[in-house]
Parts: C-alpha cells; sequence; structure tokens
C-alpha cells in the first residue's frame, strides 16, 4: 500500500481502521466524526485523496463490489432481522447525514458495520470506566460489586456485537442455518434414492434390445448424471 509523505492519514495510529472504514463504503460525514472522537482532525478533502490515491488495487475492487451489487434493506425490515431499535436507527441516519422514509431502503453493510463499531466504542468506553473504578480508592466491596456490573454489560456489548457480526454474514450468504441444510439435504437425498430406485424399471426394456456396449454406456451416464443433479442444492 502506499504511503505518502504528506497524509496525516497514512501516518496516523488511525490508518488501518480507516482504511476498512473507507473499503466498507462509509462516508466521508462518518469518517471524519469517528476521527474527531479520537482528537484526530481530518478534513472530507483529506480523506478523498487518501481513498483516492492510498488504497491499494485490492482494497480498491472491494469498494466497487460493494458499489456495483450492495444489499439493501426496508427500515422495518432492517429493525426486524438484524434486532436494532429505532434510537440505533436514528442515531445511525444522523451520523451519516441520511434522510429516507420508511418506504425506502437502506444500504445493508455501512448500517451492520456502524452497528457492531458502536457496540466495540460502548465496550472501549466500559472497559475505561473499568479500569478507572478499579484505580479509585474505594471500600473492596463496592470495587468489586461495580468492576463486576461493568463486566457483565462488557459481556453483553460484545454478545450483541457478535450476533449482529453472525447475522451480517448470513444476509451475505457467508453462513447458512444447519437445520435449513439438513432439511434441504434430506430432500436432495430423497429424490436421488427415488430416482436410483427407478433406474431398472426405466432402462430394463430399452437396453435389451440394444447389442452397442458404446450406447449402453452412453444411456447409463445420462440416467447416472440425471440422478446426480437431485443432489444439487
Amino acid at each position: 500500500m502506499a504511503i505518502k509523505d504528506n497524509c496525516l492519514i497514512c501516518h496516523s495510529e488511525y490508518k488501518d481502521d480507516i482504511d476498512r472504514m473507507i473499503c466498507a463504503n462509509a462516508n466521508s460525514k462518518y469518517i471524519q466524526t469517528w476521527c474527531q472522537n479520537r482528537n484526530f482532525k481530518i478534513s472530507y478533502k483529506e480523506i478523498r485523496i487518501h481513498r483516492d490515491n492510498h488504497i491499494n488495487d485490492l482494497e480498491k475492487i472491494t469498494v466497487q463490489k460493494l458499489e456495483i451489487d450492495p444489499i439493501y434493506l426496508k427500515i422495518e425490515d432492517a429493525l426486524d432481522k438484524l434486532d436494532i431499535n429505532n434510537d440505533e436507527l436514528s442515531k445511525y441516519l444522523s451520523a451519516n447525514n441520511l434522510k429516507i422514509a420508511r418506504s425506502e431502503e437502506l444500504a445493508l453493510v455501512p448500517l451492520m458495520l456502524y452497528l457492531i463499531n458502536s457496540r466495540l466504542e460502548i465496550i472501549e468506553a466500559l472497559n475505561k470506566e473499568f479500569n478507572q473504578a478499579s484505580n479509585k480508592s474505594l471500600t473492596d466491596k463496592i470495587r468489586d460489586l461495580k468492576a463486576e456490573k461493568i463486566k457483565a454489560q462488557v459481556r453483553y456489548q460484545e454478545a450483541v456485537a457478535n450476533l449482529r457480526q453472525v447475522k451480517l454474514k448470513q444476509l451475505n450468504g457467508e453462513l447458512i442455518n444447519c437445520k435449513d441444510l439438513e432439511e434441504k439435504w434430506a430432500y436432495a437425498t430423497v429424490g436421488f434414492k427415488a430416482k436410483l430406485e427407478s433406474i431398472p424399471n426405466k432402462l430394463a426394456l430399452q437396453l435389451s434390445s440394444i447389442n452397442d456396449q458404446t450406447e449402453i454406456e452412453r444411456i447409463l451416464k445420462d440416467v447416472i448424471d440425471e440422478s446426480l443433479d437431485e443432489l444439487k442444492i
């Protein structure tokens, strides 16, 4: 990956995070806000220059793929399928300067990345709070109770973030439900068994009148290939 001497992003500790957001098609407003929250001031122009000139070809292909074949969900489907609430949705729309009606659709990948990053930011804040609480001059009992509460919140936020990552992979087709796969496979094997069992009755009379071995092999191969098609899921 090219690194330019005068590029603030290339020399920033947040470079890898910013590159990932650019490749996930996050808009400049979201990236700028994310950087400002970490006391890293960057302009829209600097983000655009870095995006256009300092991302390698593989990452550019990823961006192009997202632009060509994005996944969209209606707002109602997003609230239902992704288990998010109106408050989270409103924050996402506000952070990205989006104003859309309920009948319109949202791009799935940027929404999920925003929701996952939001959870990770909550986890980071809770861990910071935990470290601060551990250093305070509190009684052991109060400190332990507070620490356990924060740990429980961290576990909950991590579970939510992990669940959303799984749902994103399912909607992207990277994961498949085991029960669905078992049902499809059972259906396919039943069809395959039925095809195999029908071969003797189907070919007995036809093959009895053929003396050419090559022709017999061709007919058998065609029937076997037809039976194997039943195993395609």
